[in-house]
């Protein structure tokens, strides 16, 4: 028979809410999976800043992850290599084809001058054209420079032409030209005149668009 205060006692730890021990919850695979993709935004952000100030060759993995701010290693689980990181950046870039889908051909050099001319003066921090630039010569990537060259721009113009031996001919000596005058433009950075800026978009489009009816 139990005493008054054994039953008391007992009483009491029967009423008494007992909450449940919570030793952490498992974690969410959804939101390891967005954690994932944002580390990997982040890291191919800030590749495609530093590939645009020094090209592929002068920048390092460490300065890269510093900047965004996570673990080197984590390049490596993400991308593979300091190069898979550079490849994901060079399909990152936008087509710059669709600039003159649903243009007339008689307007594409007025176009293409309007965007150039834009650029004229700026420094951006992140520019397909100074990636592709300042990494063509590269040992590493060189000839992934020239591939994407290929494959993303000379041969999406070309097709607008036709996509003959003579279009991709004329889609690389346009390419060659927009890239000649971007390296005089935001490289050597010669001074402009403003006032004469109008006229000098005005001979660009027309020098482009002799190229194009050629």
């Amino acid at each position: 028979m139990q005493s008054r205060s054994e039953s008391v006692r007992t009483d009491a730890l029967k009423s008494r809410k007992v909450e449940p021990i919570t030793v952490g919850e498992a974690p969410d695979p959804s939101k390891r999976r967005n954690s994932a993709q944002d580390t990997k935004s982040v890291l191919l952000h800030h590749a495609e800043r530093a590939f645009t100030a020094a090209g592929f060759d002068d920048v390092g993995v460490r300065d890269i992850a510093q900047a965004a701010g996570v673990n080197p290693a984590l390049v490596n689980r993400y991308f593979g290599s300091k190069q898979g990181l550079f490849e994901a950046v060079l399909a990152a870039q936008p087509d710059p084809a669709p600039l003159i889908d649903g243009v007339e051909p008689a307007r594409w050099g007025e176009v293409l001058a309007a965007m150039m001319v834009k650029k004229v003066g700026s420094d951006p921090t992140v520019d397909p054209f100074l990636i592709m630039l300042r990494s063509a010569q590269s040992k590493t990537v060189g000839a992934l420079v020239h591939q994407s060259v290929e494959e993303s721009l000379i041969e999406p113009f070309a097709l607008h032409y036709g996509s003959t031996p003579r279009a991709r001919a004329k889609s690389r000596l346009i390419l060659s030209f927009i890239l000649g005058v971007d390296v005089i433009e935001r490289l050597v950075k010669l001074p402009h005149d403003p006032d004469g800026l109008q006229d000098f978009e005005d001979i660009l489009a027309k020098a482009l668009q002799a190229m194009m009816d050629a």
